[in-house]
């Protein structure tokens, strides 16, 4: 597997910073919901820092980087975490291993948590030991991980490490300064954030004070191509009836993918049910990266091969209306929310039965 290689010296800021944070139990005074930037001076984007408290589980520091870790972050505290369905009737939570990993998957941060030696990694203890550093009791090991959407919690790089590294010591001094000011993380206007900037380039820079608006999110899923237009204008030609109601979910696979060249993954998956009949009409695969183009061209396959047209479409995922919305819109299929998807969540529970079974 792939494990990114970091200078000795810039682990050795990194473990300092961590253990100055450590020093400074700041989570005995500020909240995970009290969030301040600090602007990356590499790359410009803002890593919104909370942190973590150490009531329910190991303190620490996550930088949510750019508006769209700091929205997937906010949706998470305030319980809105649309990427997360509910049980159907039945009760049953074997699905929970998709819910959760649904979460972990989308997340876009960089995470420090002080945890115990048990959970760190061969690669994290030989850091250590190659810095000389010891840790002695529980919750008093530093675990550095990256977590970015479609892939498995990760080893920081170099990048990653000076940020992370920038985050603490910002985080450290906002923190203190919050404990004696409590107005400082509260916005000047209505909706803005605190964000830690430095005032020029150089090592000794001053950092300075803002409070700005969350930058508008890039445009995460491109227009319909032409080709793709075209298709639609021929399933249309073809007049197909418009029966049914059929559900829609995509999901990341319970199993991360391994390889030599490249840092684990998970593989997404598409599925579409007629919910009338219970009949599975699409089973697709990909990666995250590639999910719009791959799952548009076969949603068109699958319209073109059935010869007909949903009446509705219903999910539990906002993921599926950004998909779908332009294909929808064209061929005039309407898209609705619902809280359960009966045979999508037994499809789950089949895939992790024939996962054990396997094994």
């Amino acid at each position: 597997m792939l494990v990114p290689e970091v200078k000795l010296e810039e682990w050795r800021k990194l473990y300092q910073a961590a253990a100055d944070f450590l020093e400074q139990d700041s989570w005995d005074w500020i909240m995970e919901e009290d969030i301040f930037g600090v602007r990356n001076p590499d790359t410009g984007e803002i890593g919104y820092c909370s942190i973590l408290s150490s009531d329910d589980s190991f303190p620490g520091l996550a930088v949510h980087l750019g508006t769209r870790g700091l929205e997937s972050f906010m949706r998470c505290i305030k319980g809105e975490d649309d990427s997360v369905g509910e049980s159907d009737e039945t009760g049953e939570e074997e699905v929970s291993d998709f819910d959760s990993l649904q979460h972990l998957s989308t997340v876009n941060c960089l995470m420090l948590s002080y945890s115990d030696r048990e959970q760190l990694e061969e690669e994290d203890r030989q850091v250590i030991k190659s810095l000389g550093l010891k840790f002695r009791g529980r919750g008093a090991w530093p675990l550095f991980r990256s977590y970015t959407p479609g892939y498995v919690p990760w080893f920081l790089n170099s990048a990653e490490v000076r940020f992370l590294t920038i985050a603490l010591r910002e985080a450290t001094d906002v923190a203190l300064r919050f404990r004696d000011d409590l107005m400082l993380l509260y916005a000047r206007e209505d909706d803005t954030y605190l964000v830690r900037t430095p005032a020029a380039a150089g090592k000794d820079a001053p950092w300075t004070d803002s409070y700005l608006l969350p930058e508008p999110p890039p445009q995460e899923e491109s227009p319909l191509d032409a080709p793709t237009e075209e298709r639609i204008k021929k399933v249309l030609a073809a007049s197909p009836a418009r029966t049914g109601r059929w559900e829609a979910d995509v999901f990341f696979f319970p199993q991360a993918m391994t390889e030599e060249t490249d840092r684990p993954y998970f593989l997404l998956v598409f599925a579409v049910f007629n919910q009338v009949t219970g009949r599975l009409l699409l089973y697709n695969i990909s990666r995250y990266e590639s999910r719009a183009s791959k799952f548009r061209a076969v949603f068109l396959d699958m319209l073109e091969k059935e010869g007909t047209l949903p009446g509705e479409i219903v999910t539990i995922n906002p993921d599926v209306k950004n998909l779908l919305l332009p294909l929808a819109g064209k061929l005039k299929i309407s898209l609705c929310n619902v809280k359960t998807l009966k045979h999508m969540e037994a499809c789950k529970r089949d895939i992790l039965e024939a996962m054990a079974s396997s094994h």
